[in-house]
């Protein structure tokens, strides 16, 4: 399994205040248009109506779209078509 930190663009000097929350808090769930590859659980903002930071779990062999990846547990593997991985 892999674990990692995806963000659609986060603005910087938003004003918000600094948050600090345990993973292993966190409720991860299927999104309704995500691969059954993966859960997340949203961090900060909401993804249905634009940014938001997400923390993501994904099994192995999973396939997702392109999105900023932070991997923070586990191994990615990147393949791009045409390309080696």
């Amino acid at each position: 399994m892999c674990l990692a930190f995806s963000t659609l663009i986060l603005a910087q000097g938003s004003g918000e205040k600094a948050v600090v929350n345990k993973a292993e808090t966190a409720k991860f769930e299927k999104r309704a248009n995500g691969p059954d590859c993966a859960t997340s659980a949203v961090e900060r903002g909401d993804p249905s109506k634009g940014l938001a930071l997400l923390l993501n779990k994904f099994t192995p062999g999973c396939i997702i779209r392109w999105q900023i990846v932070t991997v923070t547990s586990g191994t990615l593997r990147l393949e791009m078509r045409g390309e080696k991985p």
